[in-house]
């Protein structure tokens, strides 16, 4: 998963609703630890400006 840096508003629901706490907040930006992540896509749905994408820049939702 990526993180669209200029897209995200920093509201945390991406890393809120992570089941692998995989997302971690700083105070500039959100990061997706790729290593932990499992590409479940529940961050996807949740984002309410798009800003997170599968890394081939896809914004398409998986089936959970």
């Amino acid at each position: 998963m990526k993180i669209n840096k200029e897209l995200c508003g920093i509201c945390m629901a991406c890393a809120t609703v992570c089941p692998r706490s995989a997302i971690n907040i700083t105070e500039h930006e959100a990061v997706v630890d790729n290593q932990i992540c499992n590409d479940c896509g529940i961050c996807l749905k949740v984002c309410p400006v798009g800003a997170v994408s599968i890394e081939n820049g896809s914004t398409a939702q998986h089936s959970i």
